[in-house]
Order: structure tokens, then C-alpha cells, then sequence
């Protein structure tokens, strides 16, 4: 039996593993970076909304209370 060339050819297997391992390692940390990238600009848009919609509730309420003649 042939031992040294079936563990030759299991070490370059496993090498050929442990470089695929490391290719998905760095794209999950690509697309870490752009999911966090990603959510830190969605949280600055929420900001805004939330802004523009207790602008317009208060607007409202302003509005409401004019009508009715609470002030």
C-alpha cells in the first residue's frame, strides 16, 4: 500500500480545505462590514422619520386643538 502518496494527496486535500475556509471567512467579514455599513445609515434615515413624524403629530394635535377651541 501506497501510505505516503495517499497522505500527500489528504495534506494538499486539506490545504485546499483550510484555504476555502479562509476565503469564507474574509467574504462573512465582507459582508459584515456592509450589513453594519448598511443598518448605520438605515438608523440615520429612521432618525428622520421619526423627526418628521412627531413634526406632523404635533401639527395635528396643534391643528385639532385650534378647531376645537382648546386655546
Amino acid at each position: 500500500m501506497d501510505h505516503e502518496g495517499r497522505i500527500s494527496k489528504l495534506e494538499a486535500h486539506v490545504e485546499n480545505i483550510r484555504v476555502d475556509i479562509n476565503r469564507l471567512y474574509d467574504a462573512i467579514e465582507r459582508l459584515r462590514q456592509h450589513t453594519d455599513k448598511g443598518f448605520a445609515e438605515l438608523r440615520s434615515e429612521i432618525r428622520w422619520l421619526v423627526g418628521l413624524v412627531l413634526l406632523n403629530t404635533s401639527m395635528i394635535v396643534g391643528m385639532a386643538g385650534r378647531v376645537f377651541g382648546v386655546y
